[in-house]
């Protein structure tokens, strides 16, 4: 498959999670990563943030309990204004949901590095 079109297919993918997250339909979410697991970072290019800030400032605990638990998920991923999933679950006065995304974020589910020390 020719690179663009390969493009085109990985952004229809990104796509379909995130209107998957917007109007709450785990069939379509799902159906997204089987074709691309990747796209479940992926922040969407006019509204600026990821399926799990969409589910978690929608409160959304089943969307976000799933999406957290996807390989790769990154709960630590911020938006475009620069904030945390976790913290549009507080804003919406869910703190259960920003729980959920700080036990996953505690777990590992973040694909971050752990800080080293410095000395061996």
């Amino acid at each position: 498959m020719p690179r663009a079109m390969e493009k085109d297919n990985n952004k229809k993918r990104s796509h379909s999670i995130i209107i998957g997250a917007l109007v709450h339909d785990i069939v379509e979410i799902k159906r997204a990563l089987q074709e691309d697991a990747d796209c479940i970072n992926h922040v969407d290019d006019v509204l600026g943030v990821s399926a799990l800030h969409i589910a978690a400032a929608d409160g959304n605990s089943a969307l976000v309990d799933f999406l957290c638990k996807q390989p790769g998920c990154d709960p630590h991923l911020l938006d475009r204004q620069g904030r945390r999933a976790a913290f549009l679950a507080l804003a919406i006065g869910r703190p259960d949901i920003c729980d959920a995304i700080c036990v996953a974020a505690a777990s590992g589910a973040s694909p971050e590095p752990a800080p080293q020390s410095p000395h061996p």
